[in-house]
């Protein structure tokens, strides 16, 4: 019936009848579940949370609802409360692959709302908890790059950089983002030593080959370090 009211968009007589199953018929979960997404329909994200609160205290494993909380926490940029309630998915599901995957997005989700805001340490520790679930998930990759860049320390940003490759050292996105700031800090014999690593894995690659062919650094001195990677 309450979900007739709500289809109604009967609201108010919606809440009432949802209010009277939860009391009188408290094993009802779908009752908490359809309570919580009415009261963020209204804006009253507070409400929500207490509803599964309650449903929780009675369910405290059930899946719907602490995936709920947490995209409701989420959802109201609570990342302190939110960060805990991921935890505690992780751990009720730690094996169940669309929980660890919901994990991965809200920590890349935190880290990017972290990152268009100026937090920066945030940011990247958002990132580092996705990656310490799912080490070679792409978007928490460049996510903790970039806020390690945005910081503005080269030596930090370098050092971090050949953490990332020491783990993908296929990734020819990662080189290229080493050869950048190695340039930036005028280290060109590492730039160098760089290019000739990256031969290896990407010699057939055209974007490698033109930039072999183009080196920037012919420095007096250096180039005679220049190992020629093709002629043609």
């Amino acid at each position: 019936m309450a979900k007739l009211y709500l289809l109604n968009k009967d609201s108010v007589r919606g809440e009432r009848k949802l209010t009277e199953i939860i009391t009188k018929v408290p094993t009802y979960k779908d009752a908490y579940l359809t309570a919580a997404s009415l009261y963020v329909a209204k804006g009253n994200e507070q409400k929500a949370l207490n509803i599964l609160d309650k449903g929780l205290d009675r369910y405290p494993g059930e899946y719907q609802m602490l995936a709920k909380k947490l995209d409701i926490l989420a959802l109201t940029r609570d990342y302190a409360n939110a960060d805990k309630q991921a935890d505690r998915l992780l751990r009720t599901f730690p094996k169940d692959s669309s929980v660890l995957k919901k994990y991965v997005d809200y920590h890349n989700e935190a880290g990017n709302y972290y990152l268009k805001h100026g937090g920066l340490d945030k940011a990247f520790s958002q990132f580092e908890m996705a990656l310490g679930t799912s080490p070679r998930n792409t978007q928490a990759i460049e996510g903790s790059l970039s806020a390690i860049l945005l910081q503005g320390n080269d030596q930090n940003s370098l050092a971090f950089i050949n953490q990332l490759l020491a783990k993908h050292p296929e990734s020819y996105e990662l080189w290229m983002k080493k050869l950048g700031l190695l340039q930036q800090m005028r280290r060109y014999p590492e730039a160098l030593e760089s290019l000739q690593q990256m031969q290896k894995s990407f010699l057939q690659m055209e974007s490698f080959r033109s930039l072999a062919r183009n080196c920037p650094w012919r420095l007096p001195g250096i180039i005679k370090k220049w190992i020629p990677i093709m002629s043609t």
